[in-house]
Parts: C-alpha cells; sequence; structure tokens
C-alpha cells in the first residue's frame, strides 16, 4: 500500500477497522493462531502504519478486548429490556454468550493465549487492563439491575472467568476433564455462581 498522509478522522477509523477485525479473528481463530499480517492485510494497511496504533501483538489483542465490553453491556441491556427478564436471566445470556465466543464474536481467551498476552504486557498496562475489568463487571451488574463493589465485582469476575476459561481450554489444555459433558459442565457452573450470587444480594 502507498504511503499517503492520514487524517485523524481517517486514523480514528483505520483504528476500529483493525479492532474489529482482531476480535472476530480471535474469537474464531484463538490468539495463538491468528497472525497480525492477517489483521492489518484484512484492513488493508502496511505493517510499518499497523505499529503506529500499536506497539505489539500483546498490547493489540488486550485492546481487542477492551474494545468488546461496551458491546457486551449493550448487549446485556437488549437482554434485560426483554419483558419479564430477571437479573439471572441476564447473567445466563452473557455467560453464554461467551461461551460461543467463535460464534459470536467475542474473545475468551484459552490458558496458554493468557499466559501468552498477559505475562508480555508492560506493568502499567496489566493493571490498566484489570481496573477497566472491574469496571466492565459493574457496568454488566448495573445493566442487570444490581449493584456491585470492586470487590464483589474482582469474585463475579473470577468464578465467571473460571467458567469460560475452562470451557475455552478444556480440549486442548485440560486433556484429565471429560469432554463429552462440556456443555453439561458449563450449564451446571452457570447455575451455581447464579445461585452464590443470589445467596450474596439476599445478605444485602
Amino acid at each position: 500500500m502507498s504511503k499517503k498522509a492520514y487524517s485523524q478522522e481517517e486514523r480514528i477509523e483505520i483504528r476500529e477497522k483493525l479492532l474489529t477485525t482482531g476480535r472476530q479473528r480471535f474469537a474464531r481463530q484463538g490468539y495463538r493462531h491468528t497472525t497480525l499480517a492477517q489483521i492489518y492485510e484484512e484492513v488493508g494497511i502496511s505493517k510499518n502504519f499497523f505499529y503506529s496504533f500499536f506497539p505489539s501483538k500483546e498490547d493489540f489483542v488486550a485492546e481487542t478486548m477492551k474494545s468488546q465490553q461496551p458491546l457486551l453491556v449493550d448487549m446485556s441491556k437488549k437482554c434485560m429490556a426483554q419483558p419479564g427478564a430477571t437479573w439471572k436471566d441476564g447473567v445466563r445470556h452473557f455467560l453464554e454468550l461467551c461461551i460461543a465466543g467463535a460464534q459470536t464474536g467475542i474473545i475468551v481467551m484459552s490458558i496458554e493465549d493468557q499466559n501468552s498476552v498477559f505475562r508480555n504486557l508492560s506493568a502499567e498496562n496489566f493493571e490498566n487492563f484489570h481496573r477497566l475489568q472491574v469496571r466492565f463487571y459493574q457496568s454488566l451488574a448495573a445493566a442487570w439491575g444490581l449493584q456491585m463493589d470492586a470487590e464483589t465485582a474482582k469474585l463475579f469476575g473470577n468464578m465467571a472467568l473460571s467458567i469460560l476459561i475452562v470451557n475455552r481450554s478444556m480440549e486442548e489444555s485440560l486433556p484429565a476433564f471429560f469432554q463429552e459433558v462440556r456443555e453439561e459442565t458449563a450449564r451446571e457452573q452457570i447455575e451455581g455462581l447464579i445461585a452464590r450470587m443470589e445467596c450474596h444480594f439476599e445478605k444485602r
């Protein structure tokens, strides 16, 4: 692609295209099976121009994960707008969407992918990502009509991620697990998380 001067508006548009393409690729193929070349070539820019937006592949995938957070909150709000929807429906809908990440375009990282990405982020970027995660879980809870303080949001995040990562990693990283009951396991874990949340919020 020939060099040209891009306006600020064009740079914003290209950055959004990179994030959208990255979300789709990482959700469908996983982090380790996705190359940056696949992404910037699909968007139609050069490797050097890509690096004017993101300093590394790890930083890029962290940004794609952050960019999907408002989309997930919006999906939760739409779920809750359905007649008779309860916060339990919201939690189930969110986790089921994430479990079906390859089909819904939502990134859920395996154990290996998490190690590859987060161990290579700078301390500052890692801490920033964690802060945004807490706010994300609080925003999700608000969409469900719940209020979470930071510690509750962290607990919910750990429990939700445990379900998603085990489900995502079972085939390639957890050979002692029984693959044939993978879906049933996820459903039981989701109901267990909802029951734990119900106990927590009833006490308040």
